[in-house]
């Protein structure tokens, strides 16, 4: 799966001491409690397009990308600094008691 980021600029002015990166980001639920708790976001990662939009209108930059390609140099090539924390919420259907269909 190559990588795509949704086009537009992220608002680089969030990056400070309190910035963070969502990984399966979603619509940005849990970037929406840390915004609100004074963090910074500095991007939401997903591999889901239709939420990647959502993130961008909800929240702000999404990189609509496959987690499982992330290299040791995506940081750089992507031009971000370091968050000073990284949230997720990584589907769990296939660990769930509730799941019906084997994973």
């Amino acid at each position: 799966m190559e990588t795509e980021a949704v086009k537009r600029e992220p608002d680089w002015s969030t990056r400070g001491a309190y910035s963070f990166v969502d990984l399966f980001c979603g619509a940005g639920g849990f970037s929406l409690g840390f915004t609100r708790a004074g963090f910074g976001a500095i991007a939401g990662i997903d591999n889901w397009q239709l939420a990647c939009e959502v993130y961008e209108l909800n929240i702000g930059h999404a990189y609509c990308w496959d987690i499982r390609n992330w290299g040791n140099d995506w940081w750089e090539k992507q031009q971000l600094k370091y968050p000073y924390v990284v949230i997720g919420s990584p589907p769990c259907q296939t660990f769930s008691n509730y799941n019906i269909v084997t994973g």
